[in-house]
C-alpha cells in the first residue's frame, strides 16, 4: 500500500495520534519508530513545525524524544509515502 504525505501527516498531526515511521536518518541509516506520537500538542505548533520540514516526535514507552525530517520519512504506517512531483 501507498499513502501521500499529505495523508500521512494528516493523520500524524491529529491529536493523539499513535503511528510508526520509516526515515533515513542524517547519518545515513534508515530506521523505524513504532508507537510514536507527535510531540506538539496545539495544533499551531503542528502546522509551524510542518512548514520548518520537521517532524517533532516521542515514543511515551521508551520516553524517547527525536525529530526527523519530514523529507526523508519513507514509510507511515507500513504503507510507502508518494510524493507528487
Amino acid at each position: 500500500m501507498k499513502i501521500l504525505i499529505s495523508e500521512a501527516l494528516g493523520d500524524m498531526n491529529k491529536p493523539n495520534s499513535v503511528f510508526s515511521i520509516g526515515f533515513w536518518k542524517a547519518d545515513g541509516s534508515f530506521v523505524t519508530k513504532h508507537d510514536v506520537t507527535n510531540r506538539k500538542t496545539s495544533l499551531g505548533d503542528r502546522k509551524k513545525m510542518n512548514r520548518n520540514g520537521v517532524l517533532n516526535c516521542y515514543v511515551p514507552k521508551k520516553d524517547e524524544f527525536f525529530d526527523c525530517t519530514i523529507d526523508l520519512i519513507m514509510t507511515y504506517n507500513g504503507m510507502e509515502i508518494i510524493r507528487p512531483e
